[in-house]
């Protein structure tokens, strides 16, 4: 009787590839074996694995991590982007629904957080409080940082979204949208 062999699964990595060595393509396939404990956003030693893989390869290297801790992709970028691959449906919308309010709000679709203006990172937030489509907003100041073209946009998406039921608790900025049903001041 043969012994038991292990079948080696097939690691795909997302981005270019061109011009990595041999060796620290191995090292971003072992990154398929790692796991995250659920309670953790990144253990500490995955973290301490990418910026090592990062740091030698001189591009951005990142994961995208399921909820019960396995890897499911490792992306390889340039010097300073990172390009997300297409994930098929996301709960809630689906990947199309994420770049059309990335698109709406003026915002790239190939940057990291850490090299978006404090702006870009607000109109972020927005695309990220509206993409599950949520049934009421608490908002604190939700037009922060926004310049005048940021305001229109995200008031405009705002709009849409109230039409179909949203319902928004904002302070202190007073929301000069249209649509709004009813107004209650709290100041007194």
């Amino acid at each position: 009787m043969r012994p038991l062999r292990r079948i080696k699964t097939i690691s795909h990595i997302d981005g270019d590839l061109r011009g990595i060595k041999t060796s620290l393509r191995k090292g971003l396939e072992r990154t398929y074996r790692r796991r995250v404990a659920p309670r953790e956003v990144v253990s500490p030693e995955l973290a301490r694995h990418l910026v090592d893989l990062s740091r030698e390869l001189n591009r951005q290297v990142g994961v995208l991590i399921a909820r019960d801790g396995t890897i499911r992709n490792v992306i390889v970028g340039d010097a300073t982007t990172l390009h997300l691959p297409d994930i098929g449906r996301l709960r809630g919308g689906g990947a199309d629904a994420g770049r059309l309010l990335l698109d709406e709000l003026g915002l790239p679709h190939d940057r990291l957080a850490g090299a978006l203006s404090s702006g870009m990172l607000q109109r972020l937030r927005w695309a990220g409080a509206l993409l599950h489509r949520p049934p009421i907003l608490l908002l604190d100041e939700p037009l922060q940082n926004l310049d005048r073209q940021g305001r229109h946009d995200v008031l405009g998406l705002l709009e849409r979204h109230l039409e179909s039921g949203l319902a928004v608790v904002a302070n202190p900025d007073r929301l000069d949208i249209g649509h709004v049903a009813r107004h209650l001041d709290l100041d007194g």
